[in-house]
C-alpha cells in the first residue's frame, strides 16, 4: 500500500508539472486574475493579443514573484524578477495580434508564497532615442520608470552598451529590431551598472531599455561602441573541441540560446590539480568531461559574480570542458586554466 501510494503522488505531481502549460489559465488584456502560489510551485496564464503592441504585464501584492512570458513554441521571450513596485514582476514586451503567449509565475526565492494578481494592458510605444557611436547621452530615470534607446551598426562587429553613473542600480534589456528580447543585463559594468555585447551584423538595429533594478531613480549616462568581430571557432560540438593552453585566458562567444562551447587538455602526470574558471559578466555554466564523455564535474557560480569554476584532481588522460550560458542568453566571457 505504501508503495502505490509513493507512486500514485509521484505520478499525480509529475504529470502536474509537464502539463501546468497546456493546462493555462486565460488572461484578457484589461481583466485581472487573483491566484494564490504554494511553495515550490507555479502557475501558467495564456493571452491572445487582439491587436499588436507594446504590452505591460505585471502582478501586484505582497508575495515575491518571478515571470517568464514564451511564445507558442515554448521559447522564452523575456523574464523578470523585482521589475514591478516591490517584490512584484513586472515587464514590457512587443506581442503580435492573433498569436498565442504563455505567462509562467513562481516564487522569486525559496518558500516564496501567498496571494497575488496578475494583469496585462497595452502601453503606447516607448519614446526612442537614437546613440551614436562614441557619443555618450545623459538621461534622467524616474522611479518605476524606463528609457528606450535605439543602435543601428555600420559593420560587422561586438556591439557594446553600457551605463555610468552611481545614482542608482541600472538593469538593462537588449531587443532585436522586431522587439525581441535578446537578454538582460543587471551589473555586467563597472560598479552597479549595466553591460550588454551583442554579435552584430551590418545595417542592424537593436533597442535597449534602461531602467532601475530596485525602483531607484536618478541621472546616468549610457554609450555604444563597438569592437572587432571575432570569427566563430566552430567549436560546438566536442568533436571540434579547441586546445588549452594552461595559463593562458581565451576568449569565448556563445552566439545563440543554448549553444555550448567545446575545449580540450591533456593532463600527462598522476593527482594533478587542475583548475578552470571563466571570467566576465556573462551567468556560465562549466562542465568537465573525461575521454569517454563521462561527467566527472560542473559547477555554476562558485567564481566572482555569475562565473563557474571547477577544480579537480586529475590522472593522465585527455579531458573536455563545456561551458554554456545560463537562461538562454549569448554573449562573451573568457575561460582560464591552470595546474596548481
Amino acid at each position: 500500500m505504501y508503495k502505490k501510494t509513493v507512486l500514485f503522488l509521484f505520478t499525480v505531481f509529475f504529470f502536474s508539472g509537464i502539463l501546468s502549460a497546456q493546462n493555462a489559465q486565460e488572461l484578457s488584456f484589461g481583466y485581472p486574475v487573483s491566484s494564490t502560489l504554494r511553495v515550490g510551485s507555479e502557475i501558467w496564464y495564456n493571452i491572445r493579443p487582439p491587436q499588436t503592441g507594446f504590452a505591460k504585464i505585471e502582478t501586484t501584492g505582497s508575495t515575491d514573484t518571478y515571470m517568464e512570458v514564451y511564445d507558442e513554441r515554448q521559447n522564452l521571450l523575456i523574464d523578470d524578477d523585482d521589475g514591478g513596485e516591490g517584490v512584484n514582476a513586472s515587464l514590457v514586451v512587443y506581442l503580435s495580434a492573433g498569436r498565442t503567449y504563455l505567462i509562467k509565475v513562481k516564487g522569486a526565492v525559496i518558500g516564496a508564497a501567498g496571494p497575488f494578481s496578475i494583469s496585462a494592458n497595452y502601453i503606447s510605444s516607448p519614446q526612442i532615442t537614437e546613440l551614436r557611436f562614441g557619443l555618450a547621452r545623459a538621461g534622467e530615470l524616474s522611479p518605476g520608470g524606463s528609457l528606450w534607446y535605439s543602435v543601428k551598426t555600420t559593420e560587422k562587429c561586438i556591439l557594446v552598451v553600457e551605463t555610468t553613473g552611481d545614482n542608482f542600480d541600472a538593469y538593462m534589456d537588449a531587443y532585436d529590431g522586431d522587439y525581441a528580447w535578446i537578454r538582460g543585463d543587471d551589473d555586467g559594468g563597472s560598479r552597479n551598472n549595466a553591460r550588454i555585447e551583442l554579435d552584430a551584423e551590418a545595417g542592424q538595429t537593436f533597442y535597449f531599455k534602461v531602467r532601475s533594478y530596485d525602483s531607484g531613480s536618478g541621472p546616468f549616462g549610457i554609450i555604444a561602441n563597438t569592437e572587432a568581430f571575432v570569427e566563430d571557432q566552430k567549436n560546438t560540438e566536442r568533436s571540434g573541441a579547441v586546445a588549452l593552453r594552461m595559463g593562458e585566458e581565451f576568449p569565448v562567444s556563445i552566439r545563440m540560446p543554448r549553444e555550448s562551447r567545446w575545449y580540450s587538455f591533456e593532463i600527462t602526470r598522476a593527482n594533478t590539480n587542475f583548475v578552470i574558471q571563466t571570467r566576465g559578466n556573462m551567468d556560465t555554466l562549466l562542465y568537465l568531461y573525461d575521454s569517454n564523455g563521462n561527467l566527472l564535474a560542473q559547477d555554476d557560480d562558485s567564481a566572482i559574480l555569475y562565473n563557474a569554476l571547477i577544480s579537480a584532481t586529475l590522472n593522465p588522460g585527455t579531458y573536455y570542458i563545456e561551458i554554456k550560458y545560463v537562461h538562454l542568453t549569448t554573449g562573451r566571457c573568457t575561460i582560464l586554466a591552470g595546474i596548481r
